[in-house]
């Protein structure tokens, strides 16, 4: 029964980081939609400010789920997995693609996305910090956590690590070189 538990805790966290991906996805089209748009026909389409705001109302869930998702992995004894690490990969890409839009907006006027988000995370028993003043490093944190599991579990030259790293900043050239040495 343990086990099934655990088998049904995986899955759940799985389905979550899932949930969270297909919000990034949105978020990430809608900005190259909006983007371009705004560039091509600047009478019709949404202003830059429009287009933060309809991003963060994605973003901020999708944080929250992938903050879940990587508690849910750790709670069932999956936290150092291939599922876990590409939470934490998928969560780190999504902290840094969020940094780029929050320094455009009041601090008060974001914060309202991501408190929404906060709440919604603690009635479902998941304690996450609501500042999100610190969202590029803490994304370098998850991608290089992402970057060390995948490599412990897949090889330092799998292309998931190397994409971890790529993500995080990691210059994998230079460590490549290293090993030839």
């Amino acid at each position: 029964r343990q086990a099934l538990r655990l088998g049904d805790g995986r899955r759940a966290a799985g389905a979550t980081a899932t949930a969270a991906e297909v919000m990034y996805c949105d978020a990430s089209a809608l900005s190259s939609t909006l983007h371009q748009q705004f560039a091509d026909d600047n009478g019709g389409a949404a202003a830059p400010g429009q287009i933060i705001v309809k991003i963060l109302q994605l973003c901020a869930p999708s944080i929250a789920l992938f903050r879940q998702a990587v508690s849910a992995f750790e709670e069932c004894g999956a936290g150092v997995s291939i599922e876990a690490a590409t939470a934490m990969k998928d969560l780190g890409k999504t902290l840094g693609f969020t940094s780029r839009y929050l320094p455009v907006l009041p601090p008060q006027f974001a914060a309202q996305f991501f408190s929404a988000a906060h709440g919604q995370a603690q009635g479902q028993g998941q304690q996450m910090p609501p500042t999100f003043d610190n969202f590029g490093s803490e994304a370098v944190r998850w991608l290089a956590r992402a970057a060390e599991v995948l490599g412990e579990l897949q090889g330092r030259h799998h292309p998931a690590t190397k994409n971890a790293r790529r993500l995080a900043g990691t210059d994998s050239a230079s460590e490549e070189e290293e090993e030839e040495e």
